[in-house]
C-alpha cells in the first residue's frame, strides 16, 4: 500500500498562523473577506524566507482602508528602490477586534520597523521605554565592567616562585674543600 504525501498550506508563517504565499504589492488587491495582511521586503539577512516585515494591518468588515498615503509613502521610503511584498491571513468570520488583537500580537512578535506597538500610548511611552532602556545600559555596562575586573586581576602575572633544584640534594651547598674518597 502506497503512503499519500500531503503538503502543509503554502505560504509564509507568522507565529502559528499561515498567510498567503507572498506577492508583489504593486500587484495587490485585498480579497472581499476580512483578514490580516503582512507588508514585507525582499532581505536575504531574514530567514527562513528572506523577507523582513515593515508592517501588519488589517482589512475588511468595517475596517478602515487597508492603508493611508502616508503609510504607503513611508512604505516605499524604507524600501528604497525594492519591491514590496504582501501577504494575507484571511479571517472570514473575525470581528474587528478579533483581527486587531492578533494583529497586536503579531506586532509585538516581529517588532515590524514601520509600525509601533499599538499599546503604546504615545510619545510618553516611548520616553518611559527609552528611559528604562538607558537605565538596563548603565546596569549592564556597570556589571560588565565588574566582570572584566574580576577577569583581569585573575590574568596579572605573578612573579614565579623560585623552584628548588631536582634530586637528593640538601639545601645548603656542600662543602667542596673536604671530600671522602675511597681509595683501595
Amino acid at each position: 500500500m502506497q503512503g499519500y504525501f500531503r503538503p502543509g498550506p503554502s505560504g509564509i508563517r507568522f507565529n502559528e498562523y499561515v498567510f498567503s504565499e507572498p506577492v508583489r504589492l504593486a500587484r495587490w488587491a485585498p480579497p472581499k473577506t476580512a483578514g490580516l495582511f503582512a507588508v514585507m521586503l525582499p532581505d536575504g539577512n531574514w530567514a527562513p524566507r528572506p523577507f523582513q516585515i515593515l508592517t501588519f494591518g488589517e482589512f475588511g468588515n468595517a475596517a478602515r482602508q487597508v492603508a493611508s498615503q502616508q503609510e504607503y509613502k513611508s512604505w516605499f521610503r524604507v524600501a528604497a528602490d525594492k519591491d514590496l511584498y504582501v501577504s494575507v491571513l484571511q479571517m472570514p468570520f473575525s470581528s474587528t477586534s478579533e483581527r486587531k488583537t492578533l494583529c497586536a500580537e503579531l506586532v509585538r512578535a516581529y517588532n515590524p520597523i514601520c509600525q509601533l506597538d499599538p499599546h503604546l500610548s504615545g510619545p510618553a511611552d516611548l520616553i518611559s521605554r527609552l528611559e528604562e532602556l538607558q537605565k538596563r545600559n548603565e546596569e549592564q555596562t556597570s556589571q560588565l565592567g565588574m566582570l572584566l575586573d574580576t577577569v583581569g586581576r585573575f590574568m596579572e602575572t605573578k612573579p614565579a616562585p623560585s623552584r628548588r633544584r631536582i634530586g637528593f640534594l640538601p639545601e645548603s651547598k656542600p662543602e667542596t674543600s673536604e671530600r671522602n674518597h675511597c681509595s683501595l
